[in-house]
């Protein structure tokens, strides 16, 4: 079959097909003073396919095999083993009309491959099992239909984030171990499941299972990479599912920029807190929902291993979870005096005579925090907000934001990259065939390829490469430009909040209009769009 499957080939590829025996067929197959002796081989047979005599003068010789024609001497095809056909093909490179890919072996780094030869792979009938978990929602069906094997490309790589237990070494399995101690220990500080008695616990197929997630974490100053266990609810199970508020509103780029700029032009400090298992910490939750706790957590909670539980916060896994921790931490600021801004829900002001005193900006669990430094006041909130969540150690003014490195300089002023992403973003690897052939149109999957780095650059441009705007705009999609007077006449609004004024919305001309910025003595410059919009906030008089 792989003999007739080349000659195939051979027929639908070569430019042209000289007939056997032509002068045109001999001068291509013979050099300047060569000649090959064919008087031994003797006449070929009535029923020999001329293309066939021409593909046996390409393919080895041998004679090993006999074809069924006793009468014919000449020599035999040699075949070719499985594991080295491809490679060792006599063809010679002039006759050749479609360019040999490289095999994507070649391109596996040799430290990926085992030293040496493992038996569970000698054996030809092994086998791998993959296995899939099939979306269970309309849209992740629709997705499924129109292309299954992205999908399985997309459960592939979720797949390799988490830790399987089955294959960890037993250092490994120590370390988990008191990683998912660390958690229970969570769950049970903020009493977030209550066990039912008897008569009151439902059946096994009205609760909500749970599950294990096991990753790595990197820590962002040492890069040690840690184990993490998170136990999670299997939210797709609610019956509620459907009717449960999804949409948990979070921190704008525009507000970040803003908040820096604001505290380098006021001289105000700038922290950095990450809430520890922030979902926990939420305020009680009011639906009746009951789960079946992993193991671990059963053994926490004194209870048998499969028992049925009432759930009191809303845990991860959950659907409206976000939400119910945005709630959380709105009441709790507005209870100390804290204003929420209109142009992001996600920040919020403290004033007192129009002076801003602090601003918060978060981002779920990830929080920005400015105060002005020596202020009785700020130091005060400060002590409140600390002592109301559990949080990790704060950073003052160098730190990572939601994958941004932000560093402070003598001046006051803030400088953002993205060093570390940009370097692990994966480039296209062309093959040497591939880039001799410059005029031929792009594939499907190279398509795919060029959409997923693009898509992975615009992240980075939106955040702080700003000057490669263009480019990667252009290599997505020709799209329209978006209304620059749109964007400043927001910005403008979002400036006069910042700075303590509480903007009509009805008629917000008042202020944001460029005659309001001026009687706020706060101008509205070329440098500040600048500023604000790339990655350096200095400290100059802004808007």
């Amino acid at each position: 079959p792989q003999l007739t499957a080349l000659k195939r080939l051979m027929r639908l590829s070569s430019p042209k097909r000289c007939a056997l025996g032509t002068n045109e067929s001999l001068c291509e197959g013979l050099g300047t003073h060569d000649f090959d002796d064919v008087s031994d081989h003797g006449p070929p047979p009535d029923e020999a396919d001329p293309e066939d005599m021409e593909l046996d003068n390409i393919l080895p010789q041998s004679d090993d095999e006999g074809d069924g024609h006793p009468d014919r001497s000449l020599p035999q095809r040699q075949g070719v083993p499985p594991d080295v056909r491809g490679s060792t093909l006599a063809v010679d490179e002039s006759i050749r009309s479609l360019p040999r890919e490289e095999s994507w072996q070649s391109e596996v780094p040799t430290s990926f491959w085992a030293s040496e030869p493992n038996p569970k792979w000698e054996s030809a009938h092994r086998t791998v099992e993959l296995a899939f978990t099939l979306p269970e929602t309309k849209n992740k069906l629709q997705q499924f239909s129109r292309d299954p094997l992205q999908f399985f490309i997309k459960s592939l790589r979720r797949k390799s984030v988490e830790i399987s237990e089955r294959r960890m070494t037993e250092d490994e399995k120590i370390g988990f171990k008191q990683a998912k101690h660390v958690e229970v220990k969570k769950y049970l500080t903020a009493k977030a499941l209550e066990a039912l008695p008897a008569s009151m616990r439902p059946d096994r197929s009205q609760a909500l299972r749970m599950r294990w997630i096991l990753t790595y974490k990197t820590d962002e100053t040492t890069g040690e990479k840690k184990p993490k266990a998170r136990a999670v609810l299997l939210g797709y199970m609610d019956p509620e599912y459907s009717n449960r508020p999804t949409f948990a509103p979070t921190m704008t780029r525009t507000s970040r920029q803003l908040l820096l700029q604001l505290c380098a032009w006021q001289g105000m400090t700038c922290w950095k807190g990450d809430v520890s298992g922030a979902f926990l910490q939420g305020r009680p939750y009011e639906r009746e929902l009951h789960v079946i706790p992993v193991p671990e957590l059963c053994e926490g909670l004194g209870l048998p291993p499969e028992s049925v539980c009432l759930l009191r916060k809303a845990c991860y896994g959950l659907v409206e979870a976000p939400i119910e921790w945005f709630e959380t931490v709105n009441t709790f600021l507005h209870s100390i005096g804290y204003r929420q801004l209109r142009s992001d829900p996600c920040t919020w002001i403290y004033t007192q005579d129009d002076t801003v005193i602090s601003i918060i900006s978060g981002h779920v669990d990830d929080f920005l925090f400015t105060g002005r430094q020596n202020c009785p006041i700020w130091c005060d909130l400060q002590k409140k907000i600390q002592a109301q969540f559990d949080w990790q150690v704060w950073e003052k003014d160098n730190f990572t934001q939601c994958g941004v490195s932000v560093s402070r300089r003598e001046d006051g002023s803030f400088d953002l990259s993205q060093k570390s992403y940009v370097e692990g973003i994966p480039e296209i690897t062309i093959s040497r065939d591939r880039r001799r052939q410059k005029h031929e149109p792009t594939t499907e999957a190279e398509k795919s390829q060029l959409r997923g780095l693009l898509g992975a650059l615009s992240w980075h441009v939106g955040q702080v490469g700003y000057k490669f705007s263009a480019h990667v705009s252009l290599g997505l999609s020709a799209r329209a430009a978006i209304d620059a007077e749109d964007n400043l006449y927001l910005l403008r609004y979002a400036w006069a909040e910042f700075n303590g004024h509480q903007v009509d919305a009805w008629h917000p001309e008042e202020l944001v209009s460029k005659e309001g910025m001026q009687e706020l003595k706060t101008l509205m410059s070329m440098q500040l769009c600048t500023e604000v919009m790339s990655g350096h906030c200095a400290g100059i008089p802004a808007l």
